[in-house]
């Protein structure tokens, strides 16, 4: 699933232009907002369901930092010196990503190969700062994937900014020479910039389909940094002062506590699905943070420098982009149940732990160290150097390259040589379809996803005749002629027990990664072709969220069936509790319909699933197959 990347240059001290002055307080906006994307990858943990906002919190940061940088440099300078500004950016943000990287793929390519193909393509758009669109065009949804998502997959956030610092100072510059004397029209473009990326936003969001382009596309998702960047112009921070009259910081403390408590509310209450967020809301909470930024930005807020610019608090913000960078990679390989023996607050514990001490390590080391120009002082002092020292100086400098040389190539060689992964156990990617015709409905056929339809499968070769210590006796025949199902991932990779067990009266039409609203057209198709089954079987909700007027047109396209079970969902994501707690209430408001809890029935049995936690070994299709005829 996936997420958000901390944002620019540090306001800590030393790490921006002295004219800018430090702004303590920013830094602690910034440990606000990495802590929230942490808890909200830790999917166990439901009150920071909305803790993906906190991009979004950056990306205000960042437009605002950004254009202060800018600004105060045009001021300085009459002109936007884009050589020095993308020198720096390139010295704050390359280090730690490049570190992270390497990393990350050799501990692919050691521990996880099968993972290896994708991370080849992965890591080279992430170096180029496209990972947002290489995503796009890729279909790989943030919020609704299963199995292990991409290594890299947060770094889309990244891509966005790297982009805003490529386009904006342009831009900039060519507004500063447009609008030379007239600096409020300029304010005014950005804010309708702003205004125009929201409104693409709502206009491209589909409800009944994944929100992953509107959330990942720099063009839907630029207001925050846009709004950013128009209060650098109306609230710079050389114009800021501590002595304000008296009313002044009372004013502040409640403006800033108010929208802090609201973005605080947001982490825990917004979902992903709220189809109010992706039309206006996005600019809203963007509108909001903005305004606490201007807030913790002022001297004259004490209560915002009490609560955010406290030590604790900048010791993590400062070492946010790190922390951000290497949560996600931890995160990755330590999928509770799965990957560790552990889930819960211990696991959670384990996780930023991990995360803390390697973005800590990463900054003392490499981050601060090269931001401030130590590199360059040893290479000055080592050309300074007296022969007799520079020579095994020289000598070290050369062994080290030619290694790290070498490891490179030999990375780069296994990566480039890593072959795709196969389906796993229990999981089949070739769909299975009823072909919908004119016939009558006993020559309806099957479009079969393997050779071998009739067998059922065993915890390794899922499509395989069961063993007689596994297979069940065979189950009296279903009072029916034929039983349509309609289903996801988790339904096809069952194929061959269903078959087992039913035989020629099934009918299947299974997908990977089918949403709730595509099954509605499929349902539609057949009950217009009058090749539905006196039983249907529908089960969904394994990629992602069921909405109440998407069940209600199924249910409309299924009104004439005689008995339609519906099959609950059980998916250690984020969307499993609203699925189940929707299907709860709509399903015993139709008289046709039944409510099968595969989520209470295969929840204390975690042996029926293999290594995703949501797909089925062949003693849990048998099962599943089990279940589904008990209630037919």
């Amino acid at each position: 699933m996936s997420a958000p990347a901390p944002t620019v240059a540090s306001s800590a001290p030393g790490h921006t232009s002295s004219s800018l002055g430090y702004l303590p307080a920013l830094d602690g906006l910034r440990a606000v907002a990495v802590v929230a994307v942490l808890l909200y990858h830790s999917y166990d943990l439901r009150m920071f369901r909305g803790g993906f906002l906190g991009v979004d919190v950056f990306f205000v940061l960042s437009g605002y930092l950004i254009t202060l940088v800018l600004v105060s440099g045009y001021r300085s300078a009459g002109r936007v010196d884009l050589r020095t500004f993308w020198l720096r950016r390139a010295r704050r943000l390359l280090p730690a990503l490049f570190l992270v990287l390497g990393v990350t793929c050799a501990y692919t390519a050691l521990f996880l190969p099968h993972e290896a193909a994708r991370l080849r393509t992965d890591g080279l758009a992430s170096l180029g700062y496209v990972t947002n669109w290489h995503l796009i065009f890729g279909d790989q949804s943030y919020f609704e994937t299963i199995g292990r998502p991409s290594m890299v997959q947060h770094l889309w956030s990244l891509a966005v900014e790297e982009q805003f610092y490529l386009l904006w100072p342009l831009i900039l510059a060519a507004g500063f020479a447009l609008f030379r004397r007239h600096r409020r029209h300029l304010v005014l473009g950005v804010l309708a910039a702003a205004g125009a990326s929201a409104l693409l936003m709502g206009m491209l969001y589909d409800p009944a389909a994944d929100p992953s382009r509107v959330f990942y596309g720099t063009d839907t998702h630029a207001s925050g940094l846009l709004l950013g960047a128009a209060l650098a112009f109306l609230w710079p921070s050389w114009r800021l002062s501590p002595k304000t009259g008296k009313r002044a910081p009372l004013m502040l403390d409640v403006v800033g506590a108010v929208g802090l408590g609201v973005l605080l509310w947001c982490f825990q209450n917004v979902s992903e699905f709220d189809t109010g967020l992706y039309r206006g809301g996005y600019l809203v909470f963007g509108v909001v943070t903005t305004v606490v930024v201007a807030v913790a930005a002022h001297p004259a807020a004490r209560l915002m420098r009490t609560l955010l610019g406290n030590g604790p608090m900048r010791w993590i913000g400062i070492r946010s982009y790190g922390i951000y960078l290497w949560h996600w990679p931890v995160y990755q390989i330590t999928r509770p149940e799965l990957d560790v023996p552990l889930r819960s607050f211990p696991l959670r514990a384990l996780r930023f732990a991990l995360t803390v001490t390697l973005a800590a390590l990463s900054f003392r080391f490499v981050e601060a160290p090269i931001r401030e120009g130590a590199l360059g002082r040893w290479l000055e002092s080592l050309r300074r150097a007296r022969p007799a020292l520079r020579k095994p100086l020289v000598r070290r400098v050369r062994v080290v390259t030619l290694g790290g040389v070498a490891a490179v190539s030999v990375l780069g060689l296994g990566l480039a040589a890593a072959e795709p992964a196969s389906d796993p156990p229990g999981f089949s990617s070739e769909a299975v379809s009823i072909e919908v015709t004119t016939t009558t409905p006993a020559t309806t056929t099957t479009k079969p996803a393997t050779a071998d339809t009739t067998a059922a499968p065993t915890s390794s070769t899922p499509t395989t005749t069961p063993t007689t210590t596994t297979a069940p006796p065979a189950p009296a025949a279903a009072p029916v002629t034929r039983i349509t199902g309609i289903g996801d991932s988790v339904m096809l990779g069952s194929e061959g027990a269903l078959r087992f067990v039913f035989g020629d009266k099934l009918q299947l039409d299974a997908a990977v990664s089918r949403q709730f609203g595509d099954a509605v057209d499929v349902a539609g198709l057949l009950a217009a072709a009058g090749q539905l089954g006196e039983r249907v079987v529908v089960h969904l909700g394994t990629n992602g969220i069921i909405r109440a007027e998407q069940f209600d047109a199924l249910m409309q396209r299924l009104a004439a069936v005689p008995r339609v079970l519906v099959l609950n969902a059980n998916v250690p994501r984020p969307w499993e509790g609203p699925v189940n707690e929707l299907l709860a209430t709509a399903v015993p408001t139709y008289p046709n319909a039944v409510l099968v809890d595969w989520k209470g029935v295969s929840g204390a049995h975690p042996e029926w699933f293999v290594g995703d936690g949501v797909h089925l070994t062949g003693d849990g299709s048998l099962a599943y197959a089990d279940l589904i005829n008990r209630h037919l």
